[in-house]
């Protein structure tokens, strides 16, 4: 529950280009549409905030964010935030985020980053494309793991690219293969008994659409390589849903649109359930909240999905990574990237 503070609400939509497009079952993905947030209270205190919405998972869409924050810019009361509808899972992350980052006392961040840096894993997109994603790690033996889409094509080819990849990496780094729904039962059972991959593949992510979640659980029911859900649980409730309904193995957790970050002390199987914290392509405003939330909520026993920079366009969004430089040397970097995204002061 937010306090009750009165506080001025300023929002400034982001339109970012990737490199080039990645390619996942969903199709491609050209440009990532978000909103920064920025809350200033009466004593000149200020608060930010993202909204980093990815409708296709299961939030609500960039132009329902948008369509709220015309709705509610200007003055408002913190405790309005609570009545922001919970199917809007990346509106209530944001203006939480930013409301706490409001009432935040800076030195309240030093303890943790004193801790060691959180491992991370990098996305190499497309199996056909690993090994040019891969050459722009400039240091792969210090990454936590790296992760591949599947499901863009045959099985026997993407394993078959997979084999050649296993012998370029590092022999200490596992590799998760994200196949975003993509794969139908029978693909599925090919993937599970692909043997010789078994010792190399962390987990195969989101195998089956949503709608599959028995056939799912049945799978990870039966040994050999591990799953995740994602897609299936984009938000708290989903998480909560699949946790009920039987889900013990992994979950991958995109806090960008999970929901307010305050239901994360609540939820059951958020604390039940081994989690995988993963980015939305948001800015260093979002991951930065991504990371505080890990370490609050000791989520760093597996690489965090925040490996990503690199694909989208060098234009102020990312200038640092939380999880890399620490949070209190992220925070400074929050109203450059305002400006750099077109934000007024």
């Amino acid at each position: 529950m937010q306090a009750s503070l009165p506080a001025q609400l300023s929002y400034q939509p982001y339109h970012r280009l990737f490199r080039q497009p990645l390619k996942t079952h969903h199709g491609l993905w050209r440009q990532r549409d978000g909103i920064l947030l920025r809350l200033r209270d009466l004593e000149g205190r200020v608060g930010y905030g993202e909204i980093a919405p990815i409708d296709w998972f299961g939030s609500e869409s960039w132009a329902e964010a948008i369509s709220w924050c015309q709705a509610h810019t200007g003055w408002l009361d913190l405790s309005e935030l609570d009545g922001i509808p919970l199917a809007m899972t990346a509106t209530r992350f944001g203006l939480s985020c930013a409301s706490q980052d409001l009432l935040q006392d800076p030195g309240d961040l030093r303890g943790w980053d004193q801790q060691p840096p959180i491992p991370m894993c990098g996305l190499l997109g497309s199996c056909r494309g690993a090994f040019a994603a891969l050459e722009s790690f400039s240091d792969p033996d210090q990454w936590g793991a790296f992760k591949l889409k599947i499901g863009l094509e045959d099985p026997a080819i993407e394993q078959e690219q997979i084999r050649v990849l296993l012998t370029h990496l590092p022999s200490g780094i596992p590799v998760r293969l994200d196949a975003n729904g993509g794969l139908n039962p029978a693909q599925l059972e090919t993937w599970m008994q692909a043997e010789e991959l078994l010792q190399r593949i962390e987990f195969i992510e989101q195998p089956l659409p949503p709608d599959s979640f028995e056939a799912m659980l049945r799978a990870s029911q039966q040994g050999g390589i591990p799953l995740a859900l994602d897609e299936s649980v984009a938000g708290l409730a989903q998480l909560s849903q699949c946790y009920e309904r039987g889900w013990r193995q992994l979950v991958v957790l995109k806090p960008a649109i999970s929901g307010s970050v305050g239901e994360w002390a609540e939820n059951k199987a958020l604390h039940a359930l081994q989690q995988v914290v993963s980015a939305a392509f948001e800015t260093v405003v979002g991951s930065y909240h991504a990371a505080r939330l890990t370490r609050l909520h000791h989520l760093e026993q597996r690489a965090v999905g925040f490996g990503l920079d690199h694909w989208l366009a060098n234009d102020g969004g990312n200038p640092v990574d939380p999880f890399r430089v620490g949070l209190l040397a992220a925070r400074q970097h929050f109203e450059a990237v305002w400006l750099a995204l077109g934000g007024a002061a």
